[in-house]
């Protein structure tokens, strides 16, 4: 994965090679003792032709956030940093840094609510809905050019099309 640094903002064209460092990295979560069940691939990266930061995104579901600290000295190892609960993701953060640049966002929630549904179903309405990747492929390109070294209101930009997409009753 290629990375950016930290606040800045920049895309790229869509690589199908995401989802081969996807399936690599899950095998080293799966390695450290996650069930494979629980480690999905989400974020920009694993929707299929839309442009996204060259950060690859997973979600760890656990049954309890309080089992986060039984991983913590593992994925230290992985090289992930933990940088804690954030209440706007509804999880914990960790973060894979190389060469200074962020490379990995593991976001680990508890699996089998809201949040754990909303990762998944966001996701798989724009991989199912070509109009709504590419509505959500403007606005990210527009958001990121007037916000490219700012990734915080490159990512509040987004909220109300990830609202509106999430409040869809037909999407997957």
């Amino acid at each position: 994965m290629k990375g950016l640094e930290k606040n800045q903002v920049l895309l790229v064209s869509f690589n199908p090679e995401w989802e081969v460092e996807f399936v690599d990295f899950k095998e080293q979560l799966i390695q450290i003792g996650i069930p494979g069940g629980n480690i999905v691939h989400v974020g920009s990266t694993a929707i299929h032709g839309l442009s996204a930061k060259p950060i690859l995104d997973v979600l760890i579901g656990l049954p309890s956030l309080d089992e986060v600290s039984n991983y913590e000295t593992d994925l230290k190892n992985l090289e992930l940093e933990n940088r804690g609960f954030r209440e706007e993701n509804g999880g914990f953060l960790f973060v894979k840094r190389k060469d200074g640049k962020n490379t990995h966002h593991v976001h680990i929630v508890e699996k089998n609510t809201e949040v754990w549904d909303n990762y998944l179903k966001f996701r798989d309405s724009l991989n199912a809905n070509l109009t709504l990747r590419k509505q959500y492929e403007k606005i990210k390109l527009e958001l990121a050019q007037k916000f490219p070294g700012d990734r915080k209101s490159y990512s509040g930009g987004k909220h109300d099309f990830i609202q509106r997409v999430l409040n869809t009753k037909d999407a997957p």
